[in-house]
């Protein structure tokens, strides 16, 4: 037995099993139609404290079924062939939400992201004022677009430490031929 926002967000695992920020929304909608089936007599709910059913049409029903309703899968399946959709759930879609897992300031992707970020950033600040920036000034510059990219809120000094820490400014040579001659 799962609850109406369970049941909602295990419909939208299966329609969004990727995108976090979509499958909420997505589940924000299944939510309404549960209830609205619900309401018309189409989807069967169960009290979880007792399992008795809940009829749409006795006094608060509606109160009842959003605090304390439940649906098994079977019930829910039913219902979702009934209303004429190919989404079909099962037990394992109903698994708790685990927590996107937070990527370290040294992990590959996040090196190599900065790497390219730190590229374009010191090639600008070179070809601006001639001089070779600090690794310091490039952890600076690309600390807002690094977090940005990795809804993250590493500090210049992090991204120095991790994320650049095998990091050399290599389109110099590129950028003094393109200053000396205009080509590459």
């Amino acid at each position: 037995m799962n609850g109406l926002s369970n049941a909602a967000l295990a419909i939208a695992r299966v329609i969004e099993p990727t995108c976090r920020a979509r499958r909420d929304v997505v589940s924000a909608r299944w939510r309404q139609e549960i209830l609205q089936g619900f309401i018309r007599g189409d989807l069967r709910l169960r009290r979880s404290d007792d399992r008795r059913p809940i009829y749409p049409d006795q006094p608060g029903a509606v109160m009842t079924a959003l605090v304390v309703g439940d649906v098994t899968v079977t019930e829910l399946n039913r219902w979702l062939s009934s209303i004429g959709t190919d989404v079909q759930v099962c037990a394992d879609d109903f698994r708790p939400e685990t927590p996107a897992r937070r990527q370290a300031a040294g992990d590959a992707a996040v090196r190599e992201t900065a790497s390219r970020l730190a590229d374009a950033w010191a090639r600008e600040r070179f070809d601006m004022t001639g001089s070779i920036p600090s690794e310091d000034a490039v952890s600076k510059g690309i600390a807002r677009d690094l977090n940005a990219t990795f809804t993250q809120d590493w500090s210049p000094r992090t991204i120095r430490r991790h994320s650049l820490r095998e990091w050399r400014f290599s389109v110099l040579a590129q950028s003094a031929q393109i200053a000396q001659d205009g080509t590459v």
